[in-house]
């Protein structure tokens, strides 16, 4: 082939910047390009912060990952990330952006990139989802959110995590000053929600406003610590069965190889009052607790790493083998129910030997292992140095009280959020040593020996065997039974009273919607005769318009006059 005949190739720089004239806006640094755009600081630690987790996700799974881009603009993303040996594939809707990646690529052949022009809404009839293992979105579900409203974000933020594990997103805020922040919901953890675990990696400037946005990773299936991934075995939104039903979507927890990780933060789009900073709270002082009882060499779980962001807080600790007290239910017989009283009162004594109380005492806060018959306390962070209750009446005392009936009566614990808490023992059929050691504690004096007191004489009524006699208890025992059962009636009368307004606001609510039924067929209705009335005169519009009409009007008129 002549020269003549060979096609001609537009040299690069040329064509790089006959593209960059079409461009609305150059969003992103040009990738091998720093004399057209030189990268900013924000954009250096942008894909640090990126870099950085996809090392990690590919350590874990051994090779380099398939990654799928989204909204990947002039494609400079994309491509750091297939420096790294990585396969990526960009979506972006503006065909300019494309053509201009797409020219960059050609300038670096090696490297495994792709690009595609589509709506990111459309993802899964562009690619295959399953295939990739990282999906990548910087700024752009917000578009999204502001175009089709943000259910159609969450959406597609669902399907994503139905095919791919893994997920990185630069996050808009709903406090930006611009026009999309109103379709935001409060926190963009509400978007990224469907994924199972969500973490901020840090914070970025944009040149859009003086708001830093959050870089967030999200996972199906690992949880990622300061060491590395760490698989999930298993994720709950709640701590336990009995766990307060306003702290959902507020907290999550993840069973990992190592331990238990706790997150608080908003995932849901609802205001949360002091709850969330309440739960945060909790988590700063279990974190200091387990810190101070490693010091003093008392037994407790080890804190592996507590992190306190700006809107999340997030803890890791080893776990006790076993299950929840409360979840074993009626499997103990009265021999490991006085093995778990022995161990559990023993436990408090080490505290309070220490000038320390456990300030949340429940059934939910003792792990029990069947394996080695050991009974440990959990929840470290109800540890304080006096004796209180997380709830009324805030007496550490009174709370060993219902704690040894809950756990030797019929009923089950309770939180005490709802009503107070109640020991129920105007009916619990007690065992004749469980009523003597609670009589021994209703009379004990309140000084830093009642714990220790208490166990010592555990073991001493377990000594006697059946040998004990029924104890002569105190005035204050047939005291409290007395107000126990009259609190009792009083509860049964106040939940039967909350049931009847109960049902008179949903009769009220039906009879409500039924009205607004109503309202709306006999608006439906008005509005037809509107339009019907509408018509019939546009109709006589266009008949007085006629010739005929104009040409018939004096007859008209002559019926009329002589009616």
């Amino acid at each position: 082939m002549s020269p003549a005949d060979e096609p001609f190739l537009e040299p690069s720089a040329e064509r790089i910047t006959k593209l960059l004239a079409e461009l609305p806006e150059i969003y992103q640094p040009i990738y091998g390009h720093p004399e057209i755009t030189a990268s900013r600081s924000a954009d250096s630690h942008r894909i640090d912060l990126l870099t950085n987790v996809i090392r990690e996700v590919s350590t874990s799974v051994g090779r380099p990952l398939r990654i799928l881009d989204l909204g990947s603009s002039q494609g400079y993303v994309a491509f750091r990330l297939a420096e790294l040996g990585h396969h990526v594939t960009g979506i972006d809707f503006l065909q300019q952006n494309v053509a201009l990646a797409r020219a960059l690529q050609d300038e670096r052949p090696e490297l495994d990139v792709a690009f595609i022009v589509g709506d990111i809404v459309d993802c899964r009839s562009l690619a295959n989802l399953s295939s990739y293992d990282v999906v990548v979105g910087f700024s752009v579900l917000h578009h999204i959110a502001h175009r089709d409203g943000h259910a159609s974000a969450t959406a597609l933020v669902a399907e994503l995590s139905a095919h791919i594990p893994h997920a990185v997103f630069e996050m808009a805020l709903a406090t930006e000053p611009l026009y999309w922040a109103q379709a935001l919901p409060i926190d963009p953890r509400v978007t990224l929600a469907p994924y199972a675990f969500i973490r901020e990696l840090g914070q970025v400037e944009t040149h859009l406003s003086a708001v830093r946005r959050p870089i967030l990773f999200a996972s199906q299936t690992h949880v990622l610590a300061s060491d590395g991934l760490q698989e999930i075995e298993s994720w709950t939104q709640e701590s336990h069965s009995s766990a307060d039903p306003g702290t959902r979507g507020l907290r999550r927890y993840f069973m990992v190889p190592s331990g238990i990780v706790k997150v608080a933060a908003q995932f849901v789009d609802h205001p949360s009052g002091p709850i969330l900073d309440i739960l945060r709270q909790e988590l700063r002082r279990e974190a200091h607790v387990l810190t101070e009882l490693a010091a003093m060499k008392l037994e407790a779980p080890r804190l592996i790493e507590f992190v306190d962001g700006v809107s999340e807080s997030l803890l890791i600790r080893t776990v006790y083998p076993g299950i929840l007290l409360s979840d074993v239910g009626e499997a103990l017989d009265e021999h490991l129910r006085s093995v778990i009283t022995g161990q559990v009162l023993d436990a408090l004594a080490e505290l309070e030997a220490h000038g320390l109380y456990h300030a949340d005492l429940r059934l939910w806060n003792v792990v029990w292992d069947q394996d080695s018959a050991q009974a440990r306390l959990i929840d470290q962070g109800g540890i304080s140095s006096f004796p209180d209750d997380t709830m009324w009446p805030g007496d550490a005392h009174f709370s060993l009280f219902a704690w040894i009936v809950s756990l030797w009566g019929p009923f089950s614990d309770q939180t005490g959020l709802a009503i107070p808490r109640s020991t129920r023992i105007e009916s619990a059929e007690l065992p004749v040593r469980v009523v003597s050691l609670l009589s021994d504690l209703l009379i004990h004096p309140r000084d830093d020996r009642v714990f220790r007191d208490v166990a010592a004489r555990w073991r001493e009524l377990q000594s006697v065997g059946e040998g004990i006699v029924w104890p002569v208890a105190p005035i204050a025992w047939g005291w409290l039974t007395a107000i126990e059962q009259r609190s009792h009636v009083t509860r049964v009368t106040l939940a039967s009273e909350r049931d009847a307004l109960a049902s008179e606001r949903d009769a009220l609510a039906s009879e409500r919607d039924a009205l607004a039924s109503e309202r709306d067929a006999l608006a439906s209705e008005r509005d037809g005769l509107q339009a019907q009335l509408a018509s019939t005169e546009a109709e006589l519009l266009r008949t007085r318009a006629t010739w005929s009409w104009r040409l018939t009007r004096p007859v008209r008129y002559l019926r009329s006059a002589f009616r």
